[in-house]
C-alpha cells in the first residue's frame, strides 16, 4: 500500500493516537512519518479523511505536550506555539483546530469572523465542508472538554453523532423552577458554527425537551483534567 495514500495516513493517525495514549515508546516514529509526509498529501485528502487525521492527530499532540510540560495548570501558550511538524511545516494546535477543521476561523469570533489562522502557504490544508460536531470529539485537557474518541474511516460518522448526543446529554442541565436550559461554555465558544443560539437549541432539542427555555452559557472550566478514553482501543 502507498505510504503516501490516503487510506495509509488515516491509518497511521488512529495509531499515533493509539500510541500516544497507550504511553509506548515508539511514539517518535510515528511523529517522524508525520513529519515526512509530501506537503501535497494534506490537499488531496478527502474532506472526511482530513477530519480524521486531523483530529487524531491533534488529541494525540495535546497529550504529548501536557506531558512534556508535566503537572499543573494548563498552559494555554501550548496552543499557539508552533510546536508540531507536519509534511515539513511548523503548526501549532490553533491552526489544526481553529484553521483546518473548522475551515480557517479566527479563534476568537465565536465562530462568525473568518481567516486569520493559517498562513497562506497551507491555507489550502483546511476541511472545506466543516462539522460543528468537532468539537465534541477534540479534548484540550480541560475539565469541560469532551472525552477522547479513536476516530477511524468506518467510525467518523458514527462517532461526531454518538458524540454529540453524550455531550450534550451529560452537559446540559435543565433548571425546571428557573425556566433556564443550562449549556455548556464550550458551545458559547462557537456560537456561529452551531449555528447561533437558534441552531443550539435546535441541537439539544433533539436529546431534550427545550421549547420556552431561556438559554445560560455556563463558564468554561480549564482546570487541568486527567484525559478520558471513550471505548476500548
Amino acid at each position: 500500500m502507498d505510504e503516501n495514500s490516503g487510506s495509509t495516513i488515516v491509518r497511521k493517525s488512529v495509531e499515533f493516537l493509539k500510541v500516544v495514549l497507550s504511553r509506548k515508546p515508539n511514539v517518535f516514529d510515528l511523529v517522524n512519518y508525520f513529519e515526512r509526509l509530501p506537503k501535497k498529501t494534506f490537499v488531496e485528502l478527502l474532506n472526511e479523511d482530513k477530519m480524521v487525521v486531523w483530529l487524531n492527530l491533534y488529541n494525540a499532540f495535546v497529550q504529548i505536550e501536557i506531558e512534556a510540560r508535566g503537572p499543573g495548570e494548563l498552559d494555554k501558550d501550548m496552543f499557539t506555539e508552533e510546536l508540531f511538524t507536519v509534511a515539513g511545516e511548523h503548526i501549532s494546535l490553533d491552526m489544526i483546530e481553529h484553521g483546518i477543521l473548522r475551515g480557517n476561523k479566527w479563534k476568537y469570533g465565536l465562530g462568525y469572523v473568518p481567516g486569520g489562522q493559517l498562513p497562506g502557504r497551507i491555507r489550502h490544508w483546511r476541511c472545506k465542508r466543516p462539522d460543528p460536531r468537532i468539537h465534541f470529539l477534540l479534548n484540550c485537557g480541560a475539565a469541560s472538554c469532551p472525552v477522547i474518541r479513536i476516530i477511524t474511516e468506518e467510525n467518523l460518522h458514527d462517532e461526531l453523532k454518538q458524540a454529540e448526543e453524550d455531550y450534550l446529554n451529560e452537559n446540559v442541565v435543565i433548571e425546571e423552577d428557573n425556566n433556564i436550559l443550562s449549556v455548556p461554555g464550550l458551545m458559547r465558544f462557537y456560537l456561529g458554527d452551531f449555528g447561533g443560539t437558534r441552531g443550539i437549541k435546535s441541537r439539544i432539542g433533539l436529546y431534550k425537551e427545550v421549547d420556552g427555555l431561556k438559554m445560560r452559557f455556563e463558564k468554561f472550566d480549564w482546570s487541568p483534567m486527567p484525559y478520558k478514553i471513550k471505548g476500548a482501543y
